[in-house]
């Protein structure tokens, strides 16, 4: 049974919902597939708010069709590698090591399990971090969005995909990068990573291994950059336009063992990295990053995300922060199922502070909790800005 607050963001599956051992039902989309048998970081000062980019951006194009690959080589597997070929280096910090702590110790006194815990934290202004279990690997829900956002951008960048109709959030966000970004869209997501690792869901006119190698592909573009260890190749769902309200066919297969299935994994270090390489422009192009985070950037008044029937500000960061909203730009990727809550977030300040908040919490007392996220960013605002 879900636990709901009054509005929560698109639901997600969980372990609890995926398959059990495959069956014929679940396989009818790999039928007739003869091999389916059974289912360059460097420095930077660059932290103002990101200014427009040259021209008009779109008035709302129509979502792109992944089916029109006729630009495209009919075998291809994505080879292009994240233009960002080592991680970002920064001093230790015995404030925002006490930052941290009181973040543990917030969590410990609402009742909810440090062990399931993952806090990074870095200040841009100073270049510093700190951190509390941000490398171990946790199912991120959504986050992986952020990923495909940057590896579209950077497959385009590369000439291996046509660039796509991009609006913003200003202009309707109705094409499907922005609706993924901005929205969390599952839909539009699904169509991004058909489109950037060149599979679909029901894809038979390829054997199962090079789909794989295709799925995989997106992995290896962040793998080969240093992001060691992550999985951003499978799908969310529900996908309603494909009637899978859970992964069958090859996303299902893709799982490996139903009683213990591979499912996407990040660490909170990851998705801090990543934030921090669009913030200082290093993410493909300056020009690309400052898109990307046009897209990613959140609206913090209450008019505006208030009546939305799902949104990214109530019960994470932007709530704890909204009432500053006259003074902030806020970048934000959420996630979020009954089984865990997850964010990443930068945030700058017009006094010239900046920083990157990323928190994963496993279990469904963090995904239950609509009021942790909104009493971390808080914390963390205060004691950074103020």
């Amino acid at each position: 049974m879900w636990l709901l607050s009054p509005k929560s963001p698109p639901q997600e599956e969980t372990i609890a919902d995926i398959p059990g051992p495959h069956s014929e039902e679940s396989l009818d989309s790999e039928s007739d597939d003869p091999e389916a048998s059974e289912d360059s970081s460097s420095g930077s000062s660059r932290f103002r708010s990101p200014p427009p980019l040259s021209g008009s951006p779109g008035s709302g194009e129509p979502d792109f069709d992944v089916g029109d690959r006729s630009e495209l080589p009919t075998q291809r597997t994505p080879q292009a590698i994240y233009n960002v070929t080592s991680s970002p280096q920064f001093s230790s910090s015995s404030e925002l090591d006490r930052i941290v702590e009181e973040l543990v110790n917030l969590a410990a006194s609402r009742g909810l399990s440090t062990r399931s815990l993952s806090i990074h934290l870095i200040d841009l202004n100073r270049r510093t971090e700190a951190s509390y279990q941000s490398d171990v690997f946790r199912y991120p829900a959504s986050i992986p969005k952020l990923f495909w956002l940057v590896s579209l951008y950077g497959l385009q960048a590369n000439g291996q995909i046509p660039r796509q109709p991009v609006d913003f959030p200003l202009n309707g966000c109705r094409t499907d990068v922005c609706k993924m970004a901005q929205k969390s869209d599952n839909e539009a997501a699904s169509r991004v990573v058909d489109l950037i690792s060149n599979t679909t869901s029901s894809q038979l006119e390829v054997g199962y291994d090079t789909w794989l190698k295709r799925r995989y592909s997106i992995n290896e573009f962040f793998e080969n950059a240093g992001y060691q260890g992550l999985d951003v190749s499978q799908k969310n769902f529900p996908i309603p336009y494909l009637e899978m309200s859970l992964p069958k066919g090859r996303d299902l297969r893709m799982r490996g063992n139903p009683d213990n299935p591979d499912r996407n994994r990040l660490t909170a270090r990851q998705a801090a990295r990543l934030m921090y390489e669009l913030a200082a422009e290093l993410a493909v192009s300056s020009e690309d990053s400052r898109e990307m985070l046009m897209l990613l950037e959140q609206n913090l008044d209450p008019n505006v995300w208030g009546p939305e029937e799902y949104d990214a500000i109530q019960g994470f960061f932007g709530e704890g922060i909204f009432q500053h909203r006259d003074r902030l730009r806020f970048y934000s990727k959420v996630g979020w199922t009954q089984e865990g809550r997850m964010e990443v977030a930068l945030i700058q300040d017009s006094s010239g502070r900046a920083y990157i908040l990323s928190v994963f919490g496993d279990g469904s007392d963090y995904g239950d909790d609509w009021e942790i996220f909104k009493q971390i960013s808080e914390r963390v605002y205060s004691q950074l800005v103020f």
